[in-house]
């Protein structure tokens, strides 16, 4: 198996979906506890997005955007999972 991935997902207070991305950070490191997972509020004082994050929500699995919105569940784990084991 790989080393330790990171799932970093960027969102904002005005976001109309920070609720959903919110349930997505918990209900993934739950199904991928060995996942480290980061949910970055860009909103926040000291926050800084990476240049390629241009919209939120935007998920980023060890450095590559995986997803612009949220994406379903399933595709988000088993995307993750196929990452974990090349």
């Amino acid at each position: 198996m790989g080393a330790t991935l990171t799932l970093q997902i960027y969102t904002m207070k005005i976001c109309l979906t920070r609720e959903t991305t919110q349930r997505m950070a918990v209900e993934i490191a739950a199904r991928c506890p060995w996942l480290r997972v980061e949910l970055i509020h860009l909103d926040e004082p000291g926050s800084i997005a990476p240049p390629e994050v241009f919209s939120v929500p935007t998920y980023v699995l060890d450095d590559k955007i995986v997803a612009l919105g949220n994406p379903y569940l399933e595709h988000l784990e088993a995307l993750i999972w196929r990452s974990k084991c090349q």
